[in-house]
């Protein structure tokens, strides 16, 4: 499911009360599982589910899937990822179908299978993407991969023994790349590799290490974590945020698989279930 967040009085702070509206199949959704979601340049929303690939716009969703076939169609339906890219367009990653471009004046996808001789990704299971002036990160099941011509990728992350499987990254206001994993928060950085970055407080009711899905940080500076266990605040220096009572009552032990903030300043959020 989807659900859109926004402040009734923006800039007066959490203690005023937030608005909530749900967004689901009955509302055109392709699929209830929402994965991934970001906003295109032209401010669409993009919505990626375990079923079809979605564009929002305001009123109602789009629809692409993959046709077999049809190699200008985006390469599998279930979608992990989603990322403006810098050239125009959105990358989008998928499960078990690789790394596609889509290029909006054309309205299609380019594909990037692991099978070409170039722009080859290690693994066709695509969980997060980030595209940077300098390089293009893209997370799969074997790893951290990274490209800086647009063509070859390399895996980055075995001189650490970083062996976990990346599911979102961020780029923090301080420019940080923090990297989401099944086991909490760890730190990139171009030249000096990874880092643990566990926050205090990331833990589950039994003061277990939980599974982090998904980042993002407001513009406000507040860093949002999604994980298997629920919803999590900290402040820019990673420290707790307690949860207000209304976001806990509807996050708390629910599995969120996205968290993203639009050019409105909307939140947007994605539940498995």
């Amino acid at each position: 499911m989807l659900l859109l967040i926004s402040l009734l009085y923006p800039g007066l702070g959490y203690g005023q009360g937030f608005n909530f509206r749900h967004l689901s199949v009955a509302e055109g959704l392709s699929q209830s599982a929402v994965l991934c979601t970001a906003q295109d340049e032209k401010g669409y929303i993009w919505v990626g589910t375990a079923d079809g690939l979605n564009k929002y716009n305001g009123y109602e969703f789009s629809h692409f899937r993959n046709r077999p076939g049809d190699s200008l169609s985006i390469s599998d339906n279930f979608i992990y990822a989603i990322e403006p890219a810098k050239k125009g367009g959105i990358w989008v990653g998928t499960l078990g179908g690789g790394l596609n471009y889509f290029n909006p004046k054309l309205n299609s996808f380019e594909r990037w299978p692991v099978t070409s001789k170039t722009q080859k990704l290690t693994n066709e299971d695509v969980y997060c993407i980030m595209d940077l002036d300098s390089a293009l990160l893209v997370g799969t099941y074997a790893g951290l991969e990274v490209s800086y011509d647009g063509q070859e990728f390399e895996r980055i992350g075995l001189e650490n023994d970083f062996l976990y499987t990346p599911r979102d990254l961020l780029l923090t206001q301080r420019k940080e790349i923090l990297v989401a994993h099944d086991y909490g928060l760890s730190q990139w950085e171009f030249g000096n590799g990874f880092s643990e970055n566990q926050p205090k407080g990331l833990t589950d009711l039994n003061d277990q290490q939980v599974n982090v899905h998904s980042l993002c940080q407001l513009s406000s500076g507040e860093i949002w974590v999604g994980t298997e266990s629920g919803l999590f605040l900290f402040d820019e220096n990673y420290n707790p945020i307690r949860l207000p009572n209304s976001l806990k009552e509807r996050f708390q032990n629910t599995s969120i698989a996205s968290i993203y903030q639009d050019a409105s300043s909307n939140i947007w959020i994605g539940t498995k279930y």
